[in-house]
């Protein structure tokens, strides 16, 4: 680096000197900070992608015809990755998957597909006499509609000779409430996660006139149709399945211990809540609707399995194949055979459950 001319012309040498070494330090410092700091954005870079951030952002500039320059930042972007270590795959800094690309058209992913209820034509009163047709300009607009209907039904009353007739209600009307209500209310509590206070406000808002004890009611019963439904699910899924998936989970209600069972795969899904997780619950839960006791073959080669005493599986084997509907069948049967102590009546009764629900699914042993 050359010296200042103040100092070019001036005849002290160690002056010179001095001031030579110091500008030399001056550009070594400077070398050293332009690396210190490419550095530390190199760091900084690879602390947002273990973290997962998003990156600063690679805005390019707007310049007509600048297909050459993308290419360019292209390649320079991808030697910039391979100087830091970072994967194109995996880089946190590029817009998310879901974003629009630029070959689909604005609004092709951002929603469904529109679904035109009524088609409603808009005109120009009185054109003028010069003016020529073109056609028209198609414009989407969705409103929603929301109004609770109060129907007011007087029936017709009738004293007869045989006693009091009334004219019957509509064959979709039952009670107070429509299907149609009842269906929004039990999908906002249950898909939308809507507490019943804010429900029973939102209800007030828009006119509905329930009461509390009319919401709480909706909500909590009439219910056995779900019920039977869920039922139902698990005996499908069981009889067109070729592998089950079992699972449970314990929570307190009430201040007493319950555990959640759950059985499936990819093609169902089955919940069920109960206060015990033994296996003789499991053995029955998967019976579903259908509980059943099987004593032959199966039943007693699990009771080998889990080394009953002999005792006990030569007497059950000697009943020879039988076939129990209920619980109350099978244990006053265990108490015929005098079967007393519960370790063996446990395991009795998880071999029976086992070989039922066998010869109920045609399951593997």
């Amino acid at each position: 680096m050359p010296l200042p001319d103040f100092l070019s012309g001036t005849d002290n040498e160690p002056l010179h000197t001095f001031v030579q070494e110091l500008l030399g330090t001056v550009k070594e410092q400077a070398a050293r900070i332009d690396k210190l700091v490419e550095e530390n954005e190199q760091l900084r870079a690879e602390i947002r992608h273990l973290k997962k951030h998003k990156g600063k952002p690679k805005i390019r500039p707007n310049v007509p015809g600048s297909d050459d320059q993308e290419s360019e930042h292209s390649e320079t972007d991808k030697t910039e990755n391979s100087e830091t270590g970072k994967d194109e795959n995996n880089d946190h800094d590029h817009p998310p998957k879901g974003k629009r690309s630029r070959s689909q058209k604005p609004g092709e992913t951002a929603a469904p597909p529109v679904k035109v209820s009524r088609v409603k034509t808009c005109t120009i009163p009185n054109p003028g006499p010069d003016w020529r047709f073109k056609g028209y300009a198609d414009f989407h607009h969705t409103e929603l509609e929301l109004l609770f209907e109060t129907v007011l039904y007087r029936r017709a009353c009738y004293q007869t000779p045989d006693g009091f007739v009334m004219a019957p209600l509509p064959e979709h009307v039952r009670d107070r409430f429509g299907n149609n209500l009842k269906a929004h209310v039990l999908n906002f509590y249950h898909s939308c996660s809507t507490t019943q206070p804010l429900l029973l406000a939102w209800l007030h808002d828009h006119g509905c006139p329930i009461s509390e004890g009319s919401l709480n009611k909706i909500l909590t019963e009439g219910h056995d149709i779900f019920h039977q439904e869920k039922e139902q699910l698990l005996d499908v899924g069981l009889s067109c399945s070729t592998y089950l998936q079992a699972d449970d989970t314990g929570a307190r209600h009430q201040g007493k211990n319950g555990y959640c069972l759950f059985v499936g795969n990819p093609l169902f899904a089955y919940f069920r809540s109960s206060d015990s997780k033994s296996r003789i619950n499991f053995l029955s839960c998967l019976q579903g609707q259908k509980p059943l006791y099987h004593l032959n073959s199966v039943a007693i080669a699990y009771m080998k399995q889990v080394k009953m005493a002999d005792k006990w599986v030569t007497a059950l084997s000697a009943c020879g194949d039988q076939s129990f509907a209920s619980e109350e069948e099978w244990e006053n049967f265990l108490d015929n055979q005098s079967c007393k102590a519960s370790q063996q009546r446990r395991w009795a009764t998880e071999g029976v459950l086992k070989a039922a629900l066998i010869s109920q699914h045609r399951l593997e042993s």
